[in-house]
């Protein structure tokens, strides 16, 4: 069994940007669990524990939907929290995306997904960064304030593959390593 996900990979600088924010943020007394910048991406899909015979039919699914997908912009702006300002458990940047390519880009990985027994989300896609984790609500507030001060200046990046991830839980926090990278249409 494998633990992994689906996800979309930020370029570097945007990664240092936000390593910015949660510098200035860390400095501010509360119990969070900050991702490792090297870590943050945007996550279509969290497969959970999978059989390692899934794997090649799934990075065969993402190879296919890849070479029909023309590179699309993404735009990282906004901070915000889930589920809301007053119980945050969650800290994100925000995914923003005007022309809903990645949002059909999701869509598609679903339904390429449901052959080999995985479930639609039910809860929607709302695509984010998420940059940390609330462990106790103990000054939690100077945190949100600071977030809804609007620190995080946009940034955009064209997308231009999609990476298959095996993630392993270690004491120091999750590792990724990349299973496939499948690269979208060029002309």
């Amino acid at each position: 069994m494998i633990r992994s996900f689906i996800a979309i990979e930020i370029p570097k600088v945007i990664r240092d940007k936000i390593a910015d924010l949660q510098y200035e943020l860390r400095r501010i007394p509360a119990q969070v669990s900050w991702v490792k910048p090297k870590n943050i991406h945007v996550t279509l899909k969290f497969l959970g524990e999978i059989q390692e015979s899934l794997v090649p039919r799934i990075e065969e699914m993402l190879q296919e939907i890849s070479a029909k997908t023309v590179p699309f912009e993404i735009m990282i702006e906004e901070t915000g929290f889930f589920p809301n300002a007053r119980r945050p458990r969650v800290l994100w940047v925000g995914v923003h995306e005007e022309d809903r390519h990645l949002s059909r880009f999701f869509a598609e990985i679903e339904r390429g997904l449901l052959p080999l027994g995985f479930a639609n989300e039910k809860r929607g896609f709302k695509p984010h960064l998420t940059i940390g984790r609330v462990r106790h609500p103990g000054g939690i507030e100077e945190i949100i304030s600071k977030m809804q001060e609007g620190s995080f200046q946009a940034q955009s990046f064209l997308a231009q593959e999609v990476v298959f991830v095996k993630s392993t839980l270690k004491p120091t926090g999750a590792e990724h390593e990349p299973l496939g990278k499948f690269r979208f249409k060029t002309d």
